[in-house]
C-alpha cells in the first residue's frame, strides 16, 4: 500500500491560537482507496491522539470525497497534544503516518456538559447545568399519520426547526431532544423519505440529510441550546436480526463513523471559533466541507 506522506499547512503556525472547546478541524488525502471509501471495512481512516496529560484517544475519521477523509476534535485539555493518522485498506495492517504536534491554550469557559449520575449534568469544571428541556423530535412530514392532527402536524413553514428552535429559545428553553429516522435526518437513506426536505441521491450518505443535520447542530450552536440527538437504526431491518446479523452490525457502524457519534458543530464554551489543520500528499486549498461532531471520546450532547 501506497505510504502517504504528510505535509502540515502553513496554517498551523496559527495553532497557538487553539482554546480548550474550540472545534478543530483536520483533513488528510489517504492516496489510495477503494471503490467504497466510505465503509470502514474497505478504507478505515482513525486519528490517534495523545492529550497533554497523557490520554491516549483514537478519533474516527470519515471519507469527504476522492481519497480525502475528515476529522473534529475538541481539546478538553491546556498543553501540546500529538496526534497521527492510521489507515487501513481492506483489513491489512494500518499504516501509521508521522506524528506532529498542536498547541491548545485555556479558557474561562465551564466546558463541555457530561451526565453527572442519571438526572443531573455538571460542565468540566463542575459547574451544574440547569436544563428547561422539550422533547421537539422531528419536523413536518409530508404525509403525517396522526389521526386527529395531521393536518395542523404538515404545516412545513411552521414545524420546522428554524422556527422552533428560535422561538424555544426565546423562551427560555436550553434543551432539546430530537429524532434520527427514515423522515427526520435520514442520512443513509436513498429516497423514500415521506418528507419533502430532502433529495433522492444515489449516494450511501444522503448529501441532503447530513446538510440539514448539520445545519440545525449550527443553529443550536447559536442559539445555545443542548442537543440530545435520539439515533435509531438507519437504512436497516429493525426486526431481531438486526442485533445478530453480521451485515446490520457492519452498517450500523459505518453509520455511527459519518453521523454525529462518529465524529457536527458543537457549542463552544468559549466561542465559536474553527482552527483547520491540513494534511495531504499536496497541500491544496481547504474547502468547509459539513462538519460532522467533534469527538469528545464522550459525546459533547447526550446522545441516545
Amino acid at each position: 500500500m501506497k505510504r502517504i506522506l504528510l505535509i502540515l499547512c502553513a496554517v498551523l503556525s496559527g495553532c497557538t491560537g487553539i482554546r480548550m472547546y474550540d472545534r478543530v478541524d483536520f483533513a488528510v488525502n489517504a492516496g489510495e482507496v477503494p471503490a467504497r471509501p466510505w465503509l470502514q471495512e474497505e478504507a478505515c481512516m482513525d486519528m490517534h491522539l495523545v492529550s497533554p496529560s497523557g490520554k491516549e484517544l483514537t478519533l474516527p475519521c470519515f471519507w469527504v470525497e476522492g481519497d480525502r477523509f475528515e476529522a473534529r476534535f475538541t481539546p478538553q485539555e491546556q498543553g501540546t497534544y500529538t496526534y497521527s493518522f492510521h489507515y487501513s485498506l481492506n483489513g491489512q495492517e494500518p499504516v501509521v503516518l508521522e506524528e506532529n504536534t498542536f498547541k491548545v491554550r485555556g479558557c474561562a469557559g465551564k466546558g463541555i456538559l457530561h451526565p453527572n449520575g442519571n438526572w443531573t449534568f455538571v460542565y468540566d469544571d463542575g459547574s451544574p447545568f440547569r436544563g428547561v428541556a422539550e422533547n421537539i423530535c422531528w419536523e413536518s412530514r409530508d404525509s403525517d399519520d396522526s389521526r386527529f392532527f395531521s393536518e395542523l402536524h404538515q404545516q412545513a413553514d411552521r414545524f420546522n426547526y428554524d422556527v422552533m428552535l428560535p422561538a424555544f429559545a426565546q423562551a427560555g428553553g436550553n434543551f432539546v431532544r430530537v429524532w434520527m429516522c427514515s423522515w427526520n435526518f435520514p442520512i443513509d437513506r436513498q429516497r423514500h423519505f415521506n418528507n419533502s426536505r430532502y433529495q433522492e441521491s444515489e449516494d450511501y450518505f444522503n448529501p441532503s440529510a447530513t446538510a440539514r443535520l448539520d445545519h440545525v447542530l449550527e443553529l443550536a450552536e447559536q442559539l445555545d441550546v443542548k442537543f440530545m440527538l435520539c439515533m435509531g437504526p438507519g437504512n436497516a431491518r429493525t426486526d431481531a436480526s438486526f442485533f445478530t446479523s453480521e451485515e446490520a452490525k457492519a452498517r450500523y457502524r459505518n453509520y455511527l463513523r459519518s453521523s454525529p457519534v462518529g465524529a457536527t458543530a458543537r457549542p463552544s464554551a468559549c466561542g465559536n471559533s474553527s482552527t483547520k489543520l491540513t494534511t495531504s500528499s499536496s497541500a491544496t486549498p481547504r474547502t468547509r466541507f459539513p462538519p460532522r461532531i467533534s469527538w469528545l471520546g464522550t459525546p459533547k450532547w447526550p446522545l441516545t
